[in-house]
């Protein structure tokens, strides 16, 4: 009889390779003397959320309500900087301010000369009444003339 020999490296690598796999179990702590445990992983010793894939970055809903406050913050700078040129073109310039007097003086000579073609004595009401229009749009465009030829600047308003 002769005696063999044990080859136990093969043996082991044999045996390992038939053996269940090794089950962790959930590491726990004993907390108190009579011996009640819990898990660690439970009990908030072991930080979880470092380990996770989403720790440290950004939720959707915070960038979509940054984003939308950016948008928000944009449409009023844009407004503001639309209302402020508004009012800097609000200003009267000079060469409108001489046409829209010289078109005063125009229509002022215009209804002079039809109030002065109108007789003395208005007889009727109509002629009565035609006097005072006449009259009144007289004194009215001679109030815009004494504006405008009293302010060298107007500002205009929507």
């Amino acid at each position: 009889m002769r005696h063999r020999r044990k080859n136990h490296v093969q043996e082991n690598i044999l045996f390992v390779m038939r053996s269940k796999p090794f089950e962790q179990h959930d590491p726990r702590i004993v907390d108190s003397v009579n011996g009640s445990s819990q898990s660690v992983l439970n009990s908030g010793l072991v930080s979880t959320y470092s380990k996770k894939k989403c720790f440290g970055k950004i939720p959707n809903y915070i960038k979509k309500h940054a984003k939308d406050q950016r948008e928000r913050m944009n449409a009023m700078e844009m407004e503001a900087q639309r209302r402020m040129e508004r009012e800097a073109n609000c200003f009267l310039s000079l060469d409108q301010r001489s046409s829209i007097l010289q078109g005063l003086q125009k229509n002022w000579s215009l209804h002079q000369h039809q109030f002065l073609g109108l007789s003395l004595f208005g007889d009727t009401p109509h002629e009565k009444r035609r006097q005072d229009i006449i009259q009144s749009h007289l004194m009215e465009l001679e109030r815009y003339i004494d504006i405008l030829k009293s302010f060298p600047t107007i500002t205009i308003l929507d």
